[in-house]
C-alpha cells in the first residue's frame, strides 16, 4: 500500500516537472519571438525623413500614403509618384496618389541613378492596340480593311483555285485576260465588288475553289507560331509582319471582334497548326506564376501578353495581396500579382513596413498561409496595410476594398490587416483592489509644499511606493545618503496598515548621463545575480513588503543625450526582475512600471513580465508635454506637435489601455495611473484654449509659469492649482476628454485631475476589472505643510496705469496691418471689431443692391450655364466603362448569319448567336460603344445601337453621385452619331434619307430641358437677408458694451464676429465677379461663374438655420458635381455649412440666438477659438482673413 501512494506521488511530480518544463520551453519560445519582432523593426522608418537613396538594400524606397507623412522631413528627398490621368470618363478620385521617398545623397552618384529611372509612361495609353478597343477612339477598320479580310469560307473547304496577282494598273478586264477566261467568270469565282477594289499585288482566283494558303507551316510540337502585337498594330499591319494574305490572316486568327479589340502584347497567330497554350502555370509549390508590374502597366496588355483574359487576372487575384482590381490607376508600379492559377505570391517588401507581409527579410510560408499574420506588431497591436504598427483608426479599423483583397481598405481608408480592433480585454476580477501611491521621498528639496512620509493618510491606501532611493555602479547596491530623505524613509518604514514598497529608477535615475547607464549594467547577466541579492538584503533588512523598479525606458533608442539602448534589455530586465521574484516568493511582491507609449512599451516582453510578477504600474499619464513640441506623430491633427492637449486624456487612456491588455497583460494585474500634478503651457495667443491651438517653446524649453512650490515649467502640482483656482488669476475652468482643464493668468494651461475626476476614473478601471489606480504623488495634494495660504510676499502686485483712448478709425485689415506698429496693444482688438463691423455692414449694402440690381437676369444666364454642363457630362458618364453595369447593347444592321451561309465569299461579316436570321434585325453585343465627343462632319466607324437600361436604379444613383445629374432631369432619345451621305440627292424625301440611313445610338440618355429645374437662390438670399441684417445691429451694439462694461472682453466679441462678417463678405465678392455676357464666356469661364454664384449662396445658408438650410445645401451640392474648375472648393465649404454639429455652424447658431447676452458671444468666440483644422483650412476665402487677424495679434494659434 506504501508502495503504491510512493508510486503515485512519483508519478504525479513526474508530470508537473514534465509540465513545468513545457510551461519555460514555451515562455523561452514566447520571448524568442518577441525578440526577433522588436528587432527586426526599421527604426529608421521612425525618422522624419526616408532612408538614404544610396543605402545597401534592394529597395531603398520608403512607401507613403500621401504628401503629409513627409511634411517633417527637411532634408532634400527624391520622390516617386504614379501621376496617372484617368481616361477620358473615368473618375476615380478614391484612389490614393501612393508616394514612395528616399533622401536625397548628392555625394555619390546611386541616389542619382535611382533619381533618373527611364520611365516609358506615366499616364494610361492611348485606346488604339491597347486593350480599350471597345472605346470609339481605337482604330477602326476602314472600308479597304473590310475588303481585305473577307476573302475566305468559315463552313465550306474547297479545293485551291488557279490565280494570278494584281499588277499596278490593272482593272479585271486587263486580269480575266491573263486568267484566260471571262471578266463574268472573274467575278463569279471570288470576292464581291472585285472590279471597283482591286488591290495590288491582291492575289485573284482564275477556277473555281480558293486561293492557296499563304500560311507557313506550324511548330515541330503541331501549335501554331505566334507574333506579339505593339502599340499602333491594327489586322492589316500584323498579317504583313506574319508574312501572310489577309485572308490567311483571318483564317488562323477567326475571332470574330479581333481586329476592333486588339490588345498591346496580344498573341496573333501566323502559321498553320493549332493553338499553343502560352499561359504561365502554378509552380510545384502551389503558388501561382507572378508578374511584377512595371511603371505604365494595367490589366489588358499584361492579361494579352500572358494569352489570358482580364476576367482571369480578376479571378486569379482575389486573394493577391493590395490587389485593387484593374480600374484605372489601380495597379502600382513593383506590384506582384498572379498570372496563373494557385496561392496569391509574396508582395514586394517596403523599406520602412514595420509589421506584416511586406517587411524586408519576410520569408515565402507554405502555399495557403494567411499571410496577413506575417511579422505582427510587437505587443499584438494592430498593422495596418501601409506596414505601419499603432494603436488609432488609422491602423485599428477594418475596411475592405471593392475586391476584398487582404492588403487592401476602402477609399481613403488604411484599413488593418492583423490584431485588429482597439477593445480593451476584460479579464477575471481581482482577489482584491489595490489603490496604490507614491511618496517622493525628496519633496523636503522644495521650497514648499513639503509633506512627511508620517503624514500620509494609511486609510486612503492599501499600497505606498516610496521613491527612489539610489542604485550605486559597479557594485548594485540601494543606498539612501540624502539626510533629508533618509529621514522621510524612518517615517516611511513606521508606517502601518499599508504595504511599504520601495520604488527604483524613475525618469530622471534612467536618463541623466551621470546615472543612464547603472540600470542597463545591473540587468545584464553577469550582475544580474548581485544586483537580486542587494534588492532583497535592503527588503528583509528595512521590513519591506516588496520592491518596484522604474526603469524608463529598456531597449528606448532615442532618449536625447544618451546612447541607443540594445532591445535585448528588455529580456534582460524581465529575467531580472523574474529571478528576485523567484527568490522571494509570495513573501514580498515585485512589481516595475510600464510606459503608456507604444514606441517604448514595445521593449518589454508584456505577457512574460505579468505572468512572472505581482502588478504593473501602467504610467497612463505624461500622453502630452513640452516634448511634443515638432513631433508630427505625438498628436494626431497638429502636425507640428505644439497643439494644447491634455497628458491625461481618456480617450489615449483607453487606447493604453486596450495597447496592454492585446499585449497579454490580465487586467487584473494592471494598476491604471491617475495623477496629482498637470503638464501646462504657455499659449500662443490669449483666448485661444482649443486643442488645435499652439503652445510656445521648443521641446526642450518650456515657457509656461512655474508652480511657485514645485519650480519646474510645465509642471505644477494639484496642491498649487487649487492655489491659483482660489484666486482671480483663473480665467477660464472646463472639463473635456476625461481632464479637469484651466486658463490662468491669460495665457496660463493646465490639465489635470481633481479628486472627482480621479474617481469617475477609477469606477470606469474597476468595470474592466483593473488591479486599482496607482497617483503620482501623495505629496502634490495638499498643502500638509502649511505653506499654502496666499500671503501678501505671493500675490501679485497690481499695476494701474492710464491707458490712452482708442481714437483712430479703421474700415479694412490692411489699414490694420499698414500701422500694427503704432497701434497700442490695448486698442487693438476694438479696432478689429472696428473693421469687422465696417466689413459686415459694407457687404451687406452691396449684396442689396448686387439683388436689385437685374438679379433676374443674373439668375436666368446661371440657369442656362448650369443647363449647358449636362448634355456634356451625361455623355461623359456614357463614356465609361460604367455604362456596361447598367445597360445592355445590341447592334442593328444587316447581317448574314453564319449558320445559312452558302457563299464562299460571305467572310468574316457572318453572324452567330441565338435566334440569328438573315436581314436587318438587333444584333447583341458584349460591351456598350462608349463615345464623348460629338463625331465631327459625316462621322465614321460607330455602330448603329439601341441602348437597353437594365438597372435603373443603379444608374440614377450613379450619376446622381459623380454629377449631381437628378433623375428628372434625363429621357431617353436618339443621338446621331454620323450624318448619311448622298441623301442631298433625295429632293424632298432628304430629311427621311438622313433619318433612315444615319447612325444613332438609339434610347441613349439625354438632358430633359423642360424637367430641368434649378434651385433659385433668390429665396434662400430674401430669407437670409433680415437675420443677417439683425446680427449686424446686434454686433455693433455688443461693440459699444463692451467698450465700457468689464463682462465683455473685446477679444470675445473679435472672435465671435469675425467668421459672420468675413463669410457675408466673401458671399459679396463671389456675386461681384459674375458677369452677364453669356455668350462671349468660354467653358472654364462658365463654370467659374457658376462656381461663383454657388459660392454666394452657401455663406447664407448659416443666416436660416438647420431647418431652412438642409434642402437648399442638398441641392446647391448638386450643382457643384456638373461643375470641375473649383468643385472641390465648394464642396469644401458645403461640407462645412451643411452639418449643424460643426464649430462653424455653432458660431452662426449661437448668435443668432444670443440677442444681446454677454454669455451667447463668449460661448460663440470659445467655439470660433475651437474649429478644428479640416473647418479652419475649408474656409476658403474666409481663411486668409482669418489669419491677417491672427497676423495682427501677433499669434500663430493653428485653429
Amino acid at each position: 500500500m506504501k508502495t503504491s501512494s510512493l508510486c503515485t506521488l512519483v508519478a504525479v511530480a513526474s508530470r508537473a516537472l514534465a509540465s513545468a518544463d513545457l510551461d519555460a520551453r514555451q515562455t523561452e519560445d514566447e520571448l524568442d519571438r518577441w525578440l526577433s519582432s522588436v528587432q527586426a523593426q526599421p527604426l529608421e522608418a521612425l525618422r522624419s525623413c526616408p532612408i538614404s537613396c544610396s543605402a545597401d538594400i534592394d529597395d531603398p524606397w520608403f512607401l507613403f500614403p500621401d504628401a503629409s507623412h513627409l511634411a517633417s522631413c527637411n532634408e532634400t528627398m527624391l520622390l516617386n509618384i504614379a501621376v496617372q490621368a484617368a481616361g477620358k470618363g473615368e473618375h476615380n478620385n478614391d484612389t490614393p496618389a501612393v508616394i514612395r521617398a528616399c533622401t536625397a545623397d548628392y555625394d555619390t552618384s546611386a541616389s542619382m541613378r535611382v533619381a533618373f529611372v527611364p520611365v516609358e509612361r506615366l499616364s494610361l495609353p492611348g485606346n488604339a492596340t491597347t486593350g480599350n478597343g471597345t472605346s470609339s477612339s481605337s482604330r477602326q477598320p476602314s472600308a479597304r480593311d473590310v475588303d481585305a479580310f473577307t476573302g475566305f469560307s468559315r463552313l465550306l473547304p474547297r479545293a485551291d483555285c488557279r490565280f494570278t496577282t494584281v499588277e499596278a494598273g490593272d482593272g479585271c478586264y486587263a486580269v480575266a485576260e491573263r486568267c484566260g477566261i471571262s471578266q463574268t467568270q472573274l467575278q463569279n469565282f471570288n470576292r464581291n465588288n472585285l472590279c471597283s477594289s482591286l488591290v495590288r499585288g491582291e492575289r485573284v482566283c482564275c477556277s473555281s475553289g480558293t486561293l492557296p494558303s499563304t500560311l507557313p507551316p506550324g511548330n515541330s510540337d503541331g501549335t501554331y507560331k505566334t507574333r506579339q502585337a505593339v502599340s499602333g498594330d491594327d489586322c492589316a499591319s500584323l498579317a504583313n509582319k506574319c508574312g501572310v494574305s489577309g485572308d490567311d490572316f483571318m483564317t488562323a486568327n477567326p475571332k470574330t471582334d479581333l481586329c476592333f479589340s486588339l490588345a498591346e502584347g496580344q498573341h496573333v497567330c501566323c502559321s498553320q497548326g493549332k493553338l499553343p497554350d502560352l499561359r504561365p502555370k502554378e509552380d510545384a509549390d502551389g503558388y501561382c506564376a507572378v508578374y511584377t508590374t512595371k511603371q505604365d502597366d494595367y490589366c489588358a496588355r499584361i492579361a494579352a501578353n500572358f494569352m489570358l483574359t482580364v476576367n482571369d487576372l480578376m479571378e486569379f487575384n482575389k486573394n493577391t495581396w493590395g490587389w485593387k482590381g484593374c480600374g484605372p490607376n489601380q495597379l502600382q508600379p513593383l506590384f506582384n500579382m498572379c498570372v496563373s492559377k494557385g496561392a496569391a505570391p509574396m508582395p514586394a517588401t517596403v523599406a520602412n513596413a514595420m509589421c506584416g507581409p511586406t517587411m524586408n527579410d519576410t520569408i515565402r510560408p507554405p502555399a495557403g498561409t494567411n499571410i496577413s499574420e506575417l511579422n505582427p506588431c510587437p505587443l499584438n497591436v494592430c498593422c495596418n496595410v501601409w506596414g505601419q504598427c499603432g494603436m488609432t483608426d488609422d491602423y485599428c479599423v477594418v475596411s475592405k476594398s471593392e475586391t476584398g483583397a487582404p492588403g487592401t481598405g476602402a477609399p481613403g481608408k488604411h484599413a488593418c490587416v492583423s490584431n485588429c480592433g482597439r477593445d480593451i480585454i476584460k479579464g477575471p476580477a481581482p482577489a482584491q483592489k489595490i489603490k496604490l501611491g507614491y511618496f517622493e521621498g525628496w519633496n523636503y528639496n522644495r521650497e514648499c509644499l513639503t509633506m512627511d512620509a508620517s503624514q500620509i493618510d494609511t486609510s486612503a491606501y492599501t499600497h505606498v511606493h516610496f521613491a527612489f532611493p539610489n542604485v550605486t555602479r559597479g557594485d548594485f547596491r540601494v543606498e539612501i545618503t540624502d539626510p533629508l530623505v533618509q529621514e522621510q524613509f524612518g517615517y516611511f518604514k513606521k508606517l502601518e496598515g499599508v504595504k511599504k514598497i520601495v520604488s527604483l529608477g524613475g525618469w530622471d535615475f534612467s536618463v541623466l548621463p551621470g546615472t543612464f547607464m547603472i540600470l542597463r549594467e545591473a540587468a545584464q547577466p553577469a550582475n544580474r545575480d548581485i544586483f537580486k541579492r542587494n534588492i532583497i538584503s535592503f527588503m528583509n533588512e528595512n521590513n519591506l513588503d516588496g520592491i518596484d523598479l522604474d526603469w524608463e525606458y529598456p531597449g528606448a533608442p532615442d532618449i536625447p543625450d544618451i546612447p541607443s539602448d540594445d532591445p535585448a534589455n528588455g529580456l534582460n530586465y524581465y529575467r531580472l526582475l523574474a529571478s528576485i521574484k523567484a527568490e522571494v516568493g509570495s513573501s514580498k511582491s515585485v512589481s516595475f512600471a510600464a510606459p503608456s507609449s507604444y514606441w517604448y512599451l514595445r521593449s518589454f516582453p508584456i505577457k512574460q513580465m505579468v505572468g512572472a510578477l505581482d502588478y504593473i504600474v501602467f504610467m497612463t499619464y505624461d500622453l502630452h508635454g513640452q516634448w511634443d513640441a515638432g513631433n508630427a506623430w505625438t498628436s494626431p491633427g497638429c502636425p507640428t506637435g505644439n497643439c494644447l492637449r491634455s497628458h491625461v486624456n481618456e480617450t489615449e487612456t483607453k487606447d493604453s489601455l486596450s495597447m496592454i491588455t492585446k499585449a497579454g497583460a490580465a487586467s487584473n494585474k494592471v494598476l491604471v495611473g491617475v495623477t496629482s500634478y498637470g503638464r501646462s503651457f504657455k499659449m500662443a495667443q490669449a483666448g485661444c484654449d482649443g486643442e488645435t491651438c499652439l503652445f510656445t517653446g521648443d521641446n526642450r524649453n518650456s515657457q509656461a509659469a512655474k508652480g511657485r512650490c514645485t519650480g519646474t515649467a510645465g509642471y505644477i502640482s494639484n496642491a498649487e492649482i487649487d492655489e491659483i483656482m482660489a484666486t482671480e488669476r483663473k480665467n477660464k475652468v472646463w472639463t473635456k476628454e476625461g481632464s479637469n482643464m484651466m486658463v490662468y493668468d491669460d495665457t496660463e494651461w493646465v490639465a489635470w485631475m481633481d479628486d472627482d475626476m480621479k474617481k469617475k476614473r477609477a469606477e470606469f478601471y474597476d468595470s474592466y476589472n483593473f488591479l486599482g489606480t496607482t497617483d503620482w504623488a501623495i505629496d502634490l495634494q495638499q498643502w500638509m505643510d502649511g505653506s499654502g495660504s496666499i500671503t501678501d510676499d505671493t500675490e501679485d502686485e497690481l499695476v494701474y496705469e492710464e491707458l490712452s483712448a482708442c481714437t483712430s478709425s479703421f474700415s479694412t485689415l490692411s489699414q490694420l496691418e499698414e500701422r500694427k506698429n503704432s497701434i497700442p496693444s490695448h486698442c487693438l482688438e476694438q479696432y478689429i471689431v472696428d473693421v469687422q463691423v465696417s466689413v459686415f455692414d459694407v457687404a451687406l449694402k452691396k449684396y442689396k443692391k448686387l439683388i436689385e440690381d437685374g438679379y433676374d437676369k443674373k439668375f436666368s444666364i446661371w440657369e442656362g450655364y448650369i443647363k449647358e454642363q449636362i448634355p456634356a457630362q451625361i455623355k461623359n458618364f456614357m463614356a465609361t466603362d460604367k455604362v456596361d453595369k447598367y445597360f445592355k447593347c445590341g447592334e442593328t444592321k444587316t447581317v448574314v448569319c453564319c449558320n445559312t451561309c452558302q457563299n464562299a465569299w460571305c467572310g468574316t461579316g457572318c453572324e452567330r448567336f441565338d435566334g440569328c436570321k438573315n436581314g436587318k434585325q438587333t444584333v447583341p453585343r458584349d460591351k456598350c460603344p462608349k463615345v464623348e465627343a460629338d463625331p465631327d462632319g459625316f462621322g465614321f466607324g460607330h455602330p448603329n445601337t439601341t441602348f437597353t437600361l437594365n438597372d435603373k436604379e443603379g444608374f440614377y444613383k450613379d450619376i446622381l453621385e459623380t454629377w449631381g445629374i437628378e433623375e428628372e432631369w434625363i429621357r431617353f432619345a436618339k443621338r446621331r452619331m454620323s450624318l448619311a451621305n448622298g441623301c442631298q440627292y433625295t429632293g424632298e424625301d432628304v430629311n427621311d434619307c438622313i433619318d433612315r440611313n444615319s447612325v444613332f445610338f438609339h434610347d441613349f440618355p439625354t438632358m430633359n430641358g423642360d424637367k430641368t429645374k434649378i434651385h433659385n437662390p433668390k429665396d434662400v438670399i430674401s430669407k437670409a437677408l433680415p437675420d443677417a441684417q439683425g446680427l449686424l445691429d446686434q454686433y455693433g451694439a455688443m461693440k459699444t458694451f463692451a467698450e465700457y462694461e468689464d463682462d465683455l472682453e473685446m477679444s470675445d466679441l473679435t472672435d465671435a464676429g469675425s467668421l459672420p462678417a468675413f463669410a457675408v463678405k466673401d458671399a459679396v465678392a463671389q456675386m461681384d465677379k459674375i458677369v452677364q455676357e453669356a455668350k462671349e464666356i468660354e467653358k472654364r469661364q462658365r463654370e467659374e461663374f457658376i462656381l461663383n454664384m454657388i459660392m454666394g449662396i452657401l455663406f447664407f445658408i448659416p443666416f436660416l438655420g438647420p431647418a431652412g438650410g438642409g434642402a437648399v445645401a442638398v441641392g446647391l451640392r448638386s450643382l457643384l458635381r456638373l461643375i470641375e474648375v473649383g468643385a472641390e472648393v465648394g464642396l469644401a465649404v458645403y461640407g462645412i455649412v451643411q452639418d449643424p454639429d460643426n464649430a462653424f455652424m455653432t458660431v452662426f447658431s449661437t448668435l443668432l440666438g444670443a440677442g444681446f447676452s454677454r454669455g451667447k458671444f463668449r460661448d460663440a468666440a470659445s467655439s470660433r477659438r475651437g474649429m478644428s483644422s479640416t473647418e479652419y483650412n475649408n474656409l476658403g476665402n474666409v481663411k486668409p482673413k482669418l489669419d491677417s487677424i491672427n497676423s495682427l495679434r501677433g499669434g500663430f494659434c493653428s485653429l
